[in-house]
């Protein structure tokens, strides 16, 4: 049957559970992998990865941003543990009913958890979060953090089973402050471990990090851009593969939509709102239900293209809401219908391609593709 979709998304199980398996064998064991699928899995869909997800050996733990990603990954039939990194945007309780780990960062949160465990007569299991030099989330790591851990413990209801922390500048060609932030984490989560008397599940290396697996060895990381076939940045890229050239990620997606009209128009005639465009010569354009409200940046107009029947065409005129026109005159023939390939592993359209022209991230670019658009498991 065909696909009737205006635009839709194709994500390649397969590339999936090749990035997986590379990443297994370049992160020595027993350290687990977990899979961060915030945001909506970056825009690859939610519901789609924590699939893929559940049916991967390879994968041993999720992460969402808040609790409603993590509620609708239970309903969706994703038993693997999950931690949620950031927030609370549903109801705490949803904790406990669904077996969800929290990121324990604050005491009002801390309080706020206790209150909650207290009347479900439950308890919610916490990793700790703490702040090495982010200077986001996080209890700091100073000498006040043992006598907070206590407070912590004084508290009913709340049961801590690991400690994290986040690295803010893998990107940069001097590892210094990287170390100097696992170091930070390292006497942190020894002094925390002293005072609860456990060993606890330690992580801090994500995709930017883990040219240094193999240096600073936790329990587990937290797999994010990598997982969809993307490098965190060129400099990451070059690092890894320094180390281990045979490692090829694969990226997953592909986002495609199909021409709704064809047409000629003359030389002198304008496209699109504030005639920003004046064909020179008489051309041939089409015409794509896909805008902004899409989540196609409109500071694309005029600066990227698009593949139709694997030629890349240019846009031309502003990208509106819900529409966009490329100009077909050089592919010969073109029919309403025809599928055309708006973002994917193609020169001139690969996510990192299409963020450079708008001077953004190529996550940010995934980020923002509207959830609402279909994503089809290839």
């Amino acid at each position: 049957m065909k696909n009737s979709h205006r635009t839709w998304i194709e994500i390649d199980s397969k590339a999936f559970n090749h990035n997986m398996s590379k990443l297994r064998n370049f992160i020595d064991s027993p350290t687990v992998l977990g899979v961060v699928v915030k945001a909506d899995a970056y825009g690859h869909g939610l519901e789609l990865m924590g699939k893929l997800c559940q049916e991967n050996s390879n994968v041993s733990w999720l992460f969402t941003a808040g609790i409603t990603e993590a509620v609708c990954l239970r309903k969706q039939g994703v038993t693997k543990p999950i931690l949620v990194l950031a927030y609370v945007d549903d109801d705490i309780e949803y904790l406990v009913e669904y077996d969800i780990t929290y990121t324990l960062a604050d005491m009002h949160t801390a309080h706020m958890l206790s209150k909650s465990a207290q009347h479900m007569k439950k308890t919610i299991s916490v990793h700790l979060e703490i702040d090495t030099g982010m200077s986001r989330l996080g209890f700091k790591q100073d000498e006040h953090l043992p006598n907070t851990i206590k407070e912590i413990l004084r508290l009913e209801g709340i049961c801590i089973k690991g400690i994290f922390t986040h690295l803010s500048d893998t990107n940069n060609s001097d590892y210094f402050f990287t170390k100097n932030q696992l170091k930070r984490f390292d006497i942190a989560a020894h002094a925390v471990e002293v005072t609860l008397g456990k060993k606890l599940f330690k992580h801090a290396l994500a995709s930017g990090a883990l040219h240094i697996s193999h240096e600073y060895s936790y329990d587990g990381v937290r797999i994010g851009s990598n997982a969809y076939g993307i490098w965190k940045s060129p400099l990451q890229q070059q690092r890894i593969l320094a180390l281990n050239p045979e490692l090829e990620l694969r990226p997953l997606l592909t986002w495609k939509t199909r021409i709704i009209d064809v047409k000629h128009i003359s030389a002198g005639d304008a496209v699109g709102y504030h005639r920003t465009f004046i064909a020179p010569k008489a051309m041939k354009i089409a015409i794509l239900p896909i805008g902004y409200s899409d989540g196609y940046p409109r500071g694309l107009s005029h600066k990227a293209g698009v593949l139709v029947r694997g030629s890349y065409t240019p846009i031309v005129g502003i990208i509106s809401m819900n529409l966009m026109v490329i100009d077909v005159s050089a592919v010969g023939s073109v029919r309403i219908d025809d599928e055309v390939v708006l973002c994917g592993d193609f020169p001139g359209i690969t996510p990192e391609d299409l963020a450079i022209v708008t001077d953004s991230l190529h996550l940010e670019f995934l980020a923002r593709i509207s959830p609402s658009i279909p994503r089809i498991v290839v």
